[in-house]
């Protein structure tokens, strides 16, 4: 099954209310390889909300000169075409891409797609899921990142993704054609260009522990409470007394 990470960033919340995107950005993810990218900036024909550009920082004047979606429609279509579209709070990305289809006469268009924010919560319950909060959850390292940017934002949901899935089992990669490839060790990022360049092998020393000590009181509480019962049911069922 072919994949592919998506994300875009758009002039407010709701293509109800007029907004459009302004940004795309697509990554093949086959296992835990990063394969060809596509990404572009677009003229959304109207102003970019100040809450909007809080968010992602792209202005009005950003904007000027880049392409309208209808300039770019079949080279993202072609991008995408048979793939299963990951997005983080797909319904979100997913409507404006729609609008988007239907506005250059293409309303029949869709895709199948596999929303991240259901399996976060389900997998990681009692959290926030943002993918901010989901890349501290699973030490993965974003940088310096005052803004979100649908480029950087799909690298980092295509690391919570493999993990969310379970696929750090699947890291004898080798180098890809035209792409680069991400090493998910350590949970580090380590992004090589796919040429031969050596990977910088393991730590000389190994990541500190990220639990706290409430954390582990906790665990070890957990761990002696279920030794007490695996006890208690195994002198019941050789009738010896509790």
């Amino acid at each position: 099954m072919r994949e592919i990470v998506i994300d875009t960033e758009t002039t407010g919340l709701s293509p109800r209310e007029g907004h459009r995107i302004v940004e795309i950005a697509a990554v093949e993810l086959d296992g835990v390889r990063i394969g060809r990218r596509w990404h572009t900036l677009l003229d959304p024909g109207r102003s970019v909300d100040p809450g909007a550009i809080a968010v992602h920082g792209i202005t009005d004047a950003d904007l000027k000169g880049q392409p309208k979606f209808k300039d770019v429609a079949d080279s993202f279509l072609a991008f995408i075409e048979g793939a299963t579209l990951i997005a983080h709070n797909a319904p979100f990305d997913a409507s404006f891409i729609k609008t988007e289809m239907w506005l250059i006469g293409q309303p029949l268009w869709d895709a199948p797609w596999f929303d991240t924010l259901p399996l976060a919560k389900k997998m990681i319950p009692r959290k926030k899921h943002t993918l901010d909060a989901l890349c501290v959850h699973f030490g993965i390292r974003k940088g310096a990142r005052a803004v979100h940017g649908a480029e950087l934002d799909t690298i980092l949901l295509a690391e919570v993704y493999v993990r969310l899935v379970g696929r750090l089992d699947q890291l004898n990669l080798a180098g890809m054609e035209g792409g680069e490839l991400v090493h998910l060790r350590g949970n580090e990022r380590i992004i090589l260009a796919a040429c031969p360049i050596p990977h910088p092998g393991p730590r000389p020393e190994p990541l500190p522990g990220r639990l706290t000590l409430e954390e582990l009181r906790s665990h070890k509480a957990f761990m002696k409470q279920l030794e007490e019962d695996h006890c208690r049911h195994a002198n019941a069922k050789e009738g010896f007394p509790e």
